[in-house]
């Protein structure tokens, strides 16, 4: 009797020593939290199992069908359902965070998920930062993981004013300009170059004769056939850039591409892909 009542004790010892540890692996992961761009689901169903944040890192995401990679503030969480709880479906969980961001103007760059799990990702700019999340789930739900990369948008300064344009158009018939950015294998013109786009359309109304080919480049990431197409419509948008925001007449403009045939540096590294990835004015 005396020997069972003390293994009895040891029983309960055992499980008074287990409970505090399964109550807390359904707390948050020490030194965790939210992002505050895209917070947990609703409902306390999850918490966070593993969490990773650096002032600087990098984020791979899936976007076109490959991926790309993203280099700035970098946030990690992998969220768990609690014990007990009903998760919600893989396609409910993506279809809660891509209605999230659309919610802040941003974008879905990609999305495969169904109710067992899947990746997506998405995109959005918040006062000069673009924010880049990729999630994944698995597990039917009960598993998910947020990355979130905050790439730094720099702010351009204007390369070239309207005089010295005018300036290099006299002197060799065509300016190179690097500061025309553009999203990654798209013909997206970003808002950081309103201003040297201002600027060529200050040259073109100060100079009513002048007449401008516009001629995109690209480095030789990709196809040689989808750098010439790309490059072309890099050109046009910049034409319809100008025609939209400054009224410029259309007719004194034409676009041409050149895709990656016309490098200014080779493609072995960033720095010299930047180089080759450019517009160029041509006088006519």
């Amino acid at each position: 009797m005396i020997r069972a009542m003390k293994l009895m004790s040891g029983f309960i010892c055992v499980l008074a020593l287990m409970a505090p540890a399964a109550a807390f692996a359904q707390a948050d992961a020490e030194g965790s939290k939210d992002h505050p761009v895209v917070p947990r689901l609703a409902g306390g169903q999850y918490y966070v199992s593993a969490y990773e944040a650096r002032d600087f890192g990098a984020g791979d995401f899936y976007f076109k069908d490959d991926e790309h990679r993203v280099e700035g503030k970098f946030t990690k969480i992998e969220y768990w359902i609690k014990d007990n709880a009903k998760p919600f479906s893989g396609v409910e969980i993506g279809r809660n965070y891509q209605k999230a961001v659309a919610g802040k103007k941003g974008e879905t760059l990609y999305f495969s998920v169904d109710n067992s799990g899947g990746t997506a990702t998405f995109r959005v700019d918040l006062d000069g930062t673009r924010v880049w999340i990729g999630l994944r789930v698995s597990n039917d739900g009960e598993v998910y993981e947020l990355t979130i990369v905050e790439e730094t948008v720099m702010k351009q300064s204007v390369e070239l004013n309207a005089g010295a344009m005018a300036a290099e158009l006299t002197k060799s018939g065509r300016v190179t300009l690097r500061g025309i950015l553009f999203d990654v294998g798209l013909a997206t013109i970003r808002d950081t170059s309103a201003a040297l786009l201002a600027e060529v359309a200050a040259l073109l109304k100060a100079e009513p004769p002048l007449a401008l080919e516009v001629v995109g480049h690209t480095d030789n990431t990709g196809t040689a056939a989808g750098n010439l197409t790309l490059s072309r419509q890099r050109a046009e948008a910049v034409k319809a850039w100008l025609v939209k925001n400054h009224a410029i007449d259309p007719a004194r403009l034409t676009t041409s591409g050149r895709g990656d045939t016309v490098p200014v540096a080779d493609n072995t590294t960033d720095a010299s892909r930047t180089q080759n990835r450019r517009v160029e004015l041509v006088k006519r």
